[in-house]
């Protein structure tokens, strides 16, 4: 297990403990919601599209984002662990865990959360290759 998804585990374990102490029934279910949705397997179209954005990092493809009705486009870099170091990814890490590096069109660097882009190349907010 990923020191990341360990400690997101814990956190939430902490919360739910917090919720059932208060008797807080909201927290509780919140709590619950966030260990089903970490503990989610990794499905065909997450795999599908994780590799779409894999293709896009190795092959520096254009790409298009859309992010608060704003489109940021860019060349795709490649996969990191945190933005903070930009070191590749190990064997052993988990990618959904992972950030892919884009150099903006207006030239500024950016790791954006494969957990969130996933979703996107799948529901067209991620667009790769763009030609636009």
């Amino acid at each position: 297990m990923s020191v990341i998804l360990r400690a997101r585990a814990l956190g939430i374990l902490d919360e739910l403990i917090r919720g059932l102490q208060r008797d807080d029934e909201t927290e509780v279910s919140r709590a619950a919601d966030a260990i089903v949705k970490l503990a989610r397997p990794m499905t065909w179209d997450d795999t599908n599209n994780i590799a779409h954005l894999l293709h896009a990092a190795q092959g520096g493809w254009k790409v298009a984002r859309l992010i608060n009705g704003d489109v940021i486009t860019g060349t795709a870099r490649h996969f990191v662990k945190d933005p903070d170091s930009a070191a590749f990814l190990s064997g052993t890490d988990d990618v959904r865990d992972a950030y892919l590096r884009v150099t903006t069109t207006q030239g500024m660097e950016v790791f954006w959360p494969i957990s969130d882009l996933a979703p996107e190349v799948g529901s067209g907010e991620f667009v790769a290759p763009y030609d636009g």
